[in-house]
Order: structure tokens, then sequence, then C-alpha cells
């Protein structure tokens, strides 16, 4: 209680705050951390950043065991990373959540994998983060990746690393001592990913020919292309939303023009 009331932040899995953990010196290895940051991120996040976050751990956890030997074959470890440890929606089950039993054909992996990470303490040693750094920036036949997609894997390491600042494993985020920038991503968009105005009405055409959705769905993309509405924004469109062409919103008022009902 003294620990919450000065803001302490505290372990996600154990309850313990911060200060505790140092005290005792607790041993967390890499792969606990990481299916805590995976429990603790997976309720609000989305979709895709759920695939993202256990993309990224699995891809770090090879390069921080302790020891290769009788290490599984990579590709079913990484299986067993990719659709079962880092994935809390499959490891966790029931209310409250607790730990289920890996598939038969995943569990030695699991185990072995549990048993022989390196202590997440251990990527104080730079030379140790720079392995993890080179180990997101390669897609697995070891080429080179995406520069957005190694930008949006170490966007997750350093956020699991700052969850272990927080946690009081490190006084400093270890990948902040690196002097290796993350690669800039350009986020314009290519206009030869745009149709143009010929190809807009040849698919609201054919949009239009899906039967008795067919006109909904012509004036719902009609909107997106035309109007530059973001897809939320038309579906919360109603009839008084619409104005009548040379009529303003003001003038509406003044002539006593209300549009039509609420449907």
């Amino acid at each position: 209680m003294s620990a919450a009331r000065k803001g302490e932040p505290f372990h996600i899995t154990r309850g313990v705050p911060a200060s505790m953990l140092r005290e005792k010196k607790t041993v967390v290895s890499w792969y606990e951390h990481a299916c805590a940051y995976a429990d603790m991120k997976w309720p609000d996040a989305a979709p895709k950043s759920r695939v993202g976050i256990a993309e990224t751990l699995a891809a770090v956890t090879p390069v921080l065991l302790a020891t290769r030997d009788g290490m599984p074959d990579r590709d079913a470890l990484r299986k067993a990373l990719y659709t079962w440890s880092f994935r809390t929606g499959s490891r966790m089950t029931g209310n409250p959540p607790v730990e289920a039993e890996p598939p038969a054909e995943l569990a030695n992996a699991v185990r072995w994998v549990e048993k022989h990470t390196l202590p997440i303490t251990a990527l104080g040693d730079l030379a140790l983060v720079r392995a993890v750094l080179d180990a997101i920036s390669k897609k697995l036949d070891g080429s080179k990746a995406a520069d957005k997609t190694i930008a949006r894997k170490r966007a997750v390491l350093h956020a699991a690393l700052e969850c272990g600042v927080e946690l009081g494993h490190f006084d400093k985020n270890p990948l902040t001592k690196i002097n290796k920038r993350a690669p800039k991503v350009a986020e314009g968009v290519d206009p030869a990913a745009l149709p143009d105005r010929r190809r807009a009405k040849a698919l609201l055409d054919a949009v239009g020919k899906r039967g008795k959705s067919g006109p909904r769905l012509v004036a719902y993309f009609a909107c997106t292309y035309y109007a530059a509405m973001r897809p939320a924004e038309v579906s919360a469109l109603h009839s008084p939303d619409f104005i009548p062409p040379r009529l303003s919103r003001a003038d509406g008022a003044n002539s006593g023009f209300a549009g039509p009902p609420r449907p």
C-alpha cells in the first residue's frame, strides 16, 4: 500500500512493487518478462498490434538463449514462441485467466525455452543488444527486412525494455545506449496506388451492380473517394447531414430547410 501511494510500478505477474524486486534481487528471465509484457498489452491491443508483438518477441528470444544444448528445431521453436508463448489468447484461458497446457506438438519446445533463456538483465551487455537489433532487421530467410518492418519491431522492443526499466531491471533502456537509430520510414502515399477518376468510376459502376446493396455501396465508396472521408465517418452519416447543392447550412437554417427525417 505504501508503494502504491508513492506511485511505484508493480511487477505484472508477481504483483510486488519494483522496490521489493530490487531489494530481493529477483532474477527474471527474458522469457518470463516477454510473456508478462505480451499479457499486459494483449487486452487493449488491436489484432495487427498483437501480431506485431508476437512476431517481434519471437524474433528476439532465440538470441537470448543461455545455451543451445538440446535446443529444439528452429522452426519448432519459432512456432512455439509465435503461436503460443506470446499469444495471450492462446496461452491463457479461463476467468480469471490461468496459463493452459501447450499443445502436445509444442510442449517440448515451450518447456525448453522456459528454462533456457538469459535473465533480462543480460541485456545490459550492449553487444547482446546489437545482436538483438540485428535479429529484428532480418527476415526468416536471412535477407534484410523492409525499413518499415524494422522500425515497427524496434518500437515493440523498445516498449518491452521500457517496461523492464519501470520494474527496476534497468536504470536506463538499453536501446538508448546504442548509437544505431531506427530507419526512417517514408509516410507518403504512392500516387500509383490510387485510382484515377476513370478507374474510380469503373469501380463504382461495378459496385452498383451488387444486387440490392449496390446503390448503398456506391454512396459509401463515393464518399470515401470524392469527399476523402474515413470509413467510420461515412458510416456515421445520416440524412440531416446532407445539404442540397448551392445551399449552405446557414442558408438552410434561414429558409426553414430541415432536411429529411433521420432514418
